[in-house]
């Protein structure tokens, strides 16, 4: 994980129930009240609002000011696109290994399966209409799979173990 330097401290980000309490109040909603599965999201699909909010509920003990932590995250963070990548990654695996936020990494796959089935059913449904209302429905819910899936394959390719992202490289 990946620490910022703040006026000459190094600052590690620390995933806990402070972490939980500022991310409900940054990124909760009325579907998700902790904002963990709109931070997940975010994530893996690269928002920088989104890391941006990790940072600022894994400092919140720390305290620093928004302008302080904006400048670190400008300069040690989004300097390029490397450290950005590893930046969203490293904060997928830190939720990921925190032992609450495992068991709502395991909540928010078990809400993307039940909402695929829904989606499912609902495309299925449509299977056997061809009128132009249908096919934009259609269309619309392939849409809503597909990002789910890419949200959900993302996931899973920034929790890898190291080691098998290695063999699977030199392998394929």
């Amino acid at each position: 994980m990946q620490s910022l330097n703040i006026n000459g401290k190094s600052l590690t980000p620390v995933i806990n129930f402070r972490f939980r309490s500022v991310l409900g109040k940054k990124m909760g909603d009325e579907q998700d009240k902790s904002g963990f599965s709109n931070l997940i999201t975010g994530l893996v699909q690269s928002d920088p609002d989104a890391l941006l909010a990790f940072y600022e509920a894994a400092l919140a003990s720390d305290h620093p000011s928004d302008s302080d932590l904006y400048d670190a995250l400008d300069d040690q963070v989004f300097k390029d696109t490397d450290s950005e990548e590893t930046a969203f990654k490293d904060a997928v695996n830190a939720l990921n290994n925190s032992g609450f936020f495992k068991i709502k990494a395991k909540a928010w796959k078990k809400r993307n399966d039940q909402l695929r089935t829904v989606l499912q059913a609902q495309l299925d449904a449509l299977a056997d209409q061809d009128d132009q209302q249908a096919a934009t429905q259609k269309t619309g819910i392939q849409v809503g799979l597909d990002q789910i899936n890419e949200a959900e394959n993302a996931f899973d390719k920034m929790t890898a173990p190291v080691a098998n992202s290695q063999t699977a490289s030199v392998n394929g």
